[in-house]
């Protein structure tokens, strides 16, 4: 049968780290809450590989997405930044994974 993704258990907390830690696959951020004291964090950050296009809805520019473990961030919010050693965000969305370990932030490059 069917299941949804929220009822297959495939990683916990630990295995998900990995992937957000700067010695893995992630890099170190500055990450600072919008009137708050700033702190070094990893984060995996996806950064968007040109345009493409899909069918005939012409081109589509994929934005900078980052994933920090809630240990981390525990409330991301629009208007926060991240930083890393070469470039500058600010969030504009962020969205919980299903196990709530990981979030995902929409980013805006500065």
């Amino acid at each position: 049968a069917w299941r949804q993704e929220s009822e297959v258990a495939v990683e916990n907390a630990t295995d998900r780290a990995v992937f957000v830690h700067a010695d893995d696959f992630g890099e170190s951020v500055t990450y600072t809450p919008s009137g708050g004291a700033a702190s070094t964090i990893s984060a995996l950050i996806a950064r968007p590989h040109g345009e493409s296009r899909i069918g005939d809805l012409g081109v589509v520019q994929v934005g900078y997405t980052a994933r920090v473990r809630d240990d981390d961030v525990a409330a991301p919010a629009n208007g926060d930044t991240l930083a890393t050693a070469t470039e500058s965000f600010i969030v504009r969305n962020a969205r919980q994974d299903l196990g709530g370990t990981l979030w995902t932030l929409d980013l805006e490059l500065q």
